[in-house]
């Protein structure tokens, strides 16, 4: 396989595939020069440092860890031990610090995408954007996170819409309340966080017993109402039917009590 077309399948590798072509030993992978992505180059030589997560260890270069990510920039560049050792533990967190979540931090910070594996479900992938959403929160992570992983979501939920017919059309397929849960942990006004509002608006105008679901949810609550506020604003009549911008697809869409 010439350079070029090792490169290529690097890029458009999921972000499992990508840490296992990126590893130098099994049990120890070392993430330095073997990508080759124009935008990050510079960033992937000189020191690095070791993140250890449960069993798994990896040594990331410090020059881009730092430049990406102000946790890691306080962490190792601050009068912290881990500066002195240039090494870090991390303690896993449900939902939000897994190997699997630092999985996709590499690819993010090699490759400034992410490739997530489409072998797994809709709703399994959904979980994984927002794990690694509240882990790129948690770690001050910007360059476009927000934008990448919300435009993810809802292309997972439009292309694996319901086939049946139903009478107004819902988003809230393949989304549970873990994930409604998940979302409102982000902070208020994040692109995910919104998107998961937005995608509830035409099931909460639909269906009676969607308002008792998200009872347990008071914060999730706010944040639909406030995009139903804005919502109700492109409310127009047309003789006996009224229509509304669906502001998850943009669409304009009849409401249907």
């Amino acid at each position: 396989m010439s350079s070029a077309e090792a490169t290529k399948t690097l890029l458009d590798s999921s972000y499992t595939d990508f840490v296992k072509s990126c590893v130098n030993r099994p049990d120890h992978p070392r993430f330095i020069t073997n990508v080759s992505h124009q935008s990050n180059l510079p960033l992937y030589h000189g020191p690095v440092v070791t993140i250890n997560i449960g069993a798994a260890s990896f040594e990331v270069s410090k020059t881009l860890l730092c430049k990406r990510s102000a946790y890691f920039e306080a962490m190792f560049n601050g009068n912290f031990k881990e500066g002195d050792d240039q090494s870090a533990e991390m303690e896993e967190v449900e939902g939000v610090v897994s190997v699997r979540s630092f999985h996709l931090l590499l690819q993010w910070l090699y490759l400034g995408r992410i490739v997530f594996n489409q072998e797994e479900g809709p709703e399994d992938r959904i979980s994984v954007a927002l794990e690694f959403t509240r882990l790129a929160d948690m770690l001050g992570i910007g360059n476009g996170v927000e934008s990448e992983i919300a435009r993810h979501i809802k292309e997972t939920i439009l292309n694996n819409a319901p086939k049946t017919y139903v009478i107004f059309e819902s988003h809230i397929h393949h989304i549970t309340t873990q994930h409604f849960y998940a979302a409102i942990r982000l902070p208020e006004g994040h692109l995910v966080r919104l998107l998961f509002a937005r995608a509830a608006i035409g099931t909460y105008l639909h269906t009676k017993d969607f308002a008792k679901d998200i009872q347990e949810l008071p914060e999730f609550g706010i944040d639909l109402l406030k995009e139903l506020s804005i919502c109700l604003k492109t409310v127009t009549f047309e003789r006996s039917s009224a229509t509304f911008l669906d502001p998850f697809t943009g669409k304009r869409v009849t409401f249907r009590p």
